[in-house]
């Protein structure tokens, strides 16, 4: 009724999403408001989600900060990911050379590359790709998963008779 559309604008309100350049960067801030009273006790129930789909050049060097899931898709560039609840995938672009450092405090890695996989902690996990090449992955998920996969094959037409 009235009275939920009128809370749910009041919490829509407190969104601010704000955009500025700072050099070479684009950098993206989300503010979302707050649980209060008890409910601040279970943070993991947003009042709000925003979702973002960015278009970036493949060879983009980009840094994500923040709550949620990420997905990157063909970047050959560098990328830094710290998600503090979520997941985090990367669909490695075909032709990208990169070294990989992933690490999650309660999560884990699933890599279909060869790689140094190590448990640590209660549930954490640790894996890395090493190479000397000029990009890098660096994952970091405190509470989810990471998932590293190779390029999704191409989808052909159906021959035609």
């Amino acid at each position: 009724g009235t009275a939920e559309r009128d809370k749910a604008t009041k919490e829509l309100d407190g969104v601010n999403i704000s955009a500025a350049r700072k050099g070479a960067e684009l950098v993206i801030a989300t503010e979302v408001p707050k649980h209060r009273g008890l409910a601040a006790l279970c943070p993991a129930l947003p009042l709000v989600t925003v979702s973002y789909l960015i278009r970036v050049p493949r060879d983009a060097h980009v840094i994500v900060d923040g709550y949620g899931e990420v997905h990157f898709d063909g970047l050959a560039g560098d990328i830094e990911a710290h998600m503090h609840k979520g997941q985090i995938t990367v669909r490695v672009a075909s032709d990208a050379q990169y070294s990989v450092d992933a690490h999650t405090k309660l999560g884990i890695v699933i890599s279909d590359f060869a790689g140094d996989t190590k448990h640590h902690g209660f549930a954490g996990h640790d894996f890395a790709a090493s190479a000397q090449v000029p990009h890098k992955r660096v994952l970091e998920e405190d509470s989810g998963h990471i998932l590293i996969l190779k390029p999704a094959a191409p989808v052909l037409p159906a021959p035609t008779s």
